[in-house]
């Protein structure tokens, strides 16, 4: 079977594919990952075929503006207004449409699969008569049937699809890596929950130095994802502040802090500064994870089973944020106006009240129980041979957090 796979232009979203490319490709499959050009070293990174194709939305200079200023002033509403509606909905959407229309008469794939967020997949789909299934991600509790209808039937008008009063971005599958009771807000009728391994990258491995840390306190990983690291004006200021946080900490830290790192020092002998590191494989190794509270990030350290310390920055920060202190998994600072003395403090805090390691620990199990990816890979069999998603969802048993949260 072949499987098309197609995804915006974040390497986080390509992350939460990647398992399920590699479950595909080692049970026989073919699969192929479409992209705009800037994921190509991503992909191959996984050790995944590649094919370019829409645009890179940054090109935009409208919206990279109107980002910009939302970056500053840390505008959330109107952050994730301008990505739904200009990016996921918007011209980007249509520009990858046409090249993955191109693409499917070409590669004649069986099933595409695609983040939530990357709608050009599901209109190349939708034109074709192409099964189509999504995983969800950062974004998706915002992209629900209901709350997408008006614009996602003005997207089908532009791409000359035939119009439906209520279109379903999910009609067959949607696919999902987080735990029972994480959303708040209703769920498709097609979604299904997988347990997804970590997203190793091809022969990653962790440096030498990470084995020789000391061992008598706890080890603090402090990350900010794939997008503010890269942005020093808004990187910097953050990062002096977890700098001067750790450093008061009785703890031993990594800080990774992407291209700011080269004009960041520490001053403290137990606090390192990376540029990045294998985060999957040290989270497995942390007692505390101080993090932006984005999507890939909270994935990966509910996955891991490690209390976090979520400091949100912008976008859907806020939300996943909210969720992991519903979890009772993790404490919450917002980014704005924070000061290093409150950041130190909430750390200790976190590290020295065992709820929040028993809570992390439920959601690891409860995330451990459910199907692994090569159940996905079988439901994407299904659909591509039947026309038909998988059989509805059993209700999961009902159980109660550390945090409180059932």
């Amino acid at each position: 079977m072949r499987i098309l796979i197609s995804t915006i232009d974040a390497a986080s979203h390509l992350r939460v594919l990647a398992p399920v490319a590699l479950a595909a490709l080692a049970g026989g499959h073919e699969v192929l990952v479409a992209a705009p050009a800037g994921l190509r070293h991503e992909a191959g990174a996984h050790g995944l075929d590649f094919a370019p194709v829409g645009e890179d939305w940054t090109r935009d200079a409208v919206t990279v503006e109107a980002i910009g200023r939302q970056l500053a002033f840390g505008a959330h509403r109107d952050y994730n207004s301008t990505l739904v509606e200009r990016v996921f909905l918007g011209e980007p959407a249509l520009s990858a449409a046409a090249d993955l229309q191109r693409l499917i008469r070409a590669w004649q794939p069986d099933v595409l699969l695609r983040v939530a967020e990357e709608f050009g997949g599901y209109l190349a789909a939708e034109r074709a008569g192409l099964p189509h299934a999504a995983v969800a991600s950062g974004y998706t509790h915002l992209l629900g049937p209901t709350a997408v209808r008006a614009p996602l039937r003005r997207l089908r008008e532009r791409y000359g699809l035939p119009d439906t009063d209520a279109p379903d971005p999910y009609p067959w599958l949607l696919a999902a890596f987080t735990p029972p009771g994480y959303e708040d807000h209703p769920t498709p009728g097609t979604l299904r929950r997988y347990r997804q391994a970590q997203p190793d990258r091809a022969g990653e491995r962790l440096p030498g130095w990470v084995g020789r840390l000391p061992s008598d306190r706890p080890l603090v990983f402090a990350a900010f994802g794939s997008v503010v690291p890269d942005v020093d004006w808004k990187m910097r200021p953050l990062a002096g502040t977890v700098l001067a946080a750790l450093g008061a900490l009785d703890c031993v830290a990594v800080v990774a802090a992407g291209s700011t790192a080269a004009n960041l020092h520490s001053g403290w002998e137990h606090v390192r500064v990376v540029d990045r590191v294998a985060q999957p494989l040290l989270l497995e190794a942390a007692d505390l994870f101080v993090t932006h509270a984005g999507f890939g990030s909270v994935r990966e350290g509910l996955r891991a089973g490690v209390p976090m310390m979520a400091v949100p920055v912008i976008g859907d920060e806020p939300y996943h944020a909210d969720r992991c202190a519903r979890l009772g998994v993790a404490g919450v600072l917002p980014a704005a106006n924070l000061r290093p003395q409150r950041l130190t403090a909430a750390c200790a805090d976190v590290l020295s009240t065992p709820s929040y390691r028993e809570a992390a620990r439920v959601v690891q199990r409860r995330l451990l129980a459910l199907p692994p990816v090569d159940v996905l890979v079988a439901d994407l069999v299904t659909l591509a041979r039947t026309g038909r998603g998988p059989a509805p969802a059993a209700q999961p048993v009902t159980a109660t957090f550390c945090g409180g949260f059932t």
